[in-house]
């Protein structure tokens, strides 16, 4: 069995605090802009890729 008590200082809260909101912007990229840059580009080569399917066709002679 393991009984721990946790304890911190004014000062390593403090700290903590002051890294959380130095490394929000980190965080917001991650969740927000990393994501949208990926749906973008996947439909770009969704796209893409289509359009070589389709323009690599050639119409059969009838």
């Amino acid at each position: 069995m393991l009984d721990l008590n946790l304890a911190f200082t004014e000062d390593q809260v403090a700290s903590g605090v002051r890294d959380a909101k130095d490394n929000k912007s980190q965080i917001d990229s991650v969740t927000g802009t990393l994501p949208l840059v990926g749906f973008i580009g996947g439909i770009l080569a969704l796209l893409a890729g289509a359009f070589l399917v389709f323009a690599g066709r050639k119409e059969a002679d009838v």
